[in-house]
């Protein structure tokens, strides 16, 4: 977290009498562009006539630190007694490291009527979200009470989501816990006669499953349209959608039903796929691997199965947050696609603690003498997933099935591994 300085304000204060009162006469924000004055007056809540003592003004001040949009915030008093100007001497975050808020299923408002209300209960909201500060809390917060003036009780929750191939951004993703939100159904015009089928099953496939329309992970308009991308719509959209909330099977489940229509836009092919190696994949065995070559049709599903074997490979060294990403670049006129293949590797994670579960006390000493990876190695997906295909079929493992769930920590780069073992 950023270290912010509100000494010289502290120190103005220490001169005053505790039981000094001031009357506000106004309030002015030095330094304080991109950001509007009357959302800064909100914050500030010092309208004119405001009777203000030392306390109160470090209470003011801690609050527009709180908001984590300024790395530092200084205050200086000026006038009399009785119609002081108050002055923030502001320097704001830098609007680059601000974090874009996603909603994965605030199904009871539109869009549009969401940024409204949080933008009412946040001033700054618009601007994203910062790392540090309470702001992100208090979007929780804000969601809880909207949803309450709806008539929903529920419970909300958010994560700072890192960069992935599927979403190069990173993004503060917002989600109800509780009730669970489950696709029900789908009503979709403009769906071509002749892929009426494969949408029909990739409704029933997500019927039931978690709604998504944030910003991270694979919405569940992704997996509707996912026939549309794999025969190469690759700008295939949901438009005009809509949707009806409908009760679930009991209070802790509410279903979705989504109303819009499909816009295929052009099928296209593969013009290039260009990929310069790095030093954990080299251009030579990507190109082993790949599936989608120029000529192609510019299927989905074959450009993810050519990314994937890097992605493991970055996982196999470590890199947990490697993020391998495919930018198109579009020719309209010949309806070709030329992808470049990029990586960015990020930090390398350490294994802090494996956790075995599910084995007596002698298999688990045989299963530490054989893993590969102990506390403070870098870690390995790779070594998890071969200890599986090497030993899980053979004595003494033989007759069990296993699993793994590896818990990464993006502050510490540590990452704790659980290794649950069951009976087939």
């Amino acid at each position: 977290m950023r270290p912010f300085r509100v000494l010289p304000l502290l120190l103005c204060l220490a001169a005053l009498p505790a039981r000094a009162q001031y009357v506000v006469k106004k309030v002015v924000f030095i330094g304080a562009a991109p950001y509007e004055e009357a959302d800064l007056q909100a914050i500030a809540a010092l309208p004119a006539g405001t009777a203000l003592s030392k306390a109160d003004m470090k209470t003011v001040t801690q609050r527009i630190v709180d908001t984590g949009y300024f790395d530092d915030v200084q205050n200086t008093l000026d006038g009399p007694f009785k119609a002081v100007e108050v002055r923030f001497k502001v320097k704001p975050t830098d609007q680059t490291k601000l974090m874009r808020a996603g909603f994965e299923n605030i199904v009871w408002m539109q869009p549009e009527e969401l940024s409204a209300a949080l933008a009412a209960k946040l001033p700054l909201f618009a601007h994203g979200l910062p790392e540090a500060g309470q702001t992100q809390a208090r979007v929780d917060a804000a969601l809880t009470e909207i949803l309450a003036a709806k008539g929903v009780t529920a419970t909300v929750s958010h994560a700072i989501v890192e960069p992935s191939t599927g979403h190069p951004l990173r993004v503060v993703e917002y989600k109800v816990e509780s009730p669970a939100v489950v696709l029900h159904g789908a009503h979709l015009s403009g769906v071509a006669t002749e892929m009426v089928p494969a949408i029909r099953a990739a409704l029933t496939r997500n019927n039931g499953t978690r709604y998504n329309e944030g910003l991270a992970g694979v919405t569940s308009a992704a997996r509707l349209l996912q026939p549309y991308s794999d025969l190469g719509y690759i700008d295939a959209r949901l438009d005009h959608l809509t949707r009806a909330v409908v009760p679930g099977a009991d209070e802790k489940h509410v279903q979705v039903d989504i109303t819009a229509a499909v816009v295929a836009g052009d099928a296209y092919k593969v013009s290039a796929l260009n990929y310069a190696g790095t030093p954990v994949v080299s251009a030579e065995d990507f190109a082993k691997t790949v599936k989608l070559k120029p000529g192609d049709i510019a299927s989905g599903k074959a450009l993810f199965a050519s990314l994937a074997p890097v992605t493991v490979a970055y996982h196999g060294k470590g890199y947990m947050d490697a993020v391998v990403d495919a930018t198109p670049v579009e020719d309209a006129a010949t309806h070709q696609v030329a992808y470049t293949v990029t990586v960015i590797p990020g930090d390398v994670y350490k294994l802090r603690n494996i956790t075995v579960k599910g084995l007596t006390p002698e298999l688990t000493a045989k299963f530490n003498s054989l893993f590969q990876l102990h506390s403070g190695d870098v870690y390995s997906e790779t070594a998890v997933t071969g200890f599986f295909k090497q030993h899980i079929a053979n004595p003494p493992f033989q007759g069990y099935g296993g699993a793994y769930d590896a818990v990464a920590d993006p502050d510490t780069h540590l990452l704790d591994l659980t290794v649950t073992f069951f009976h087939n």
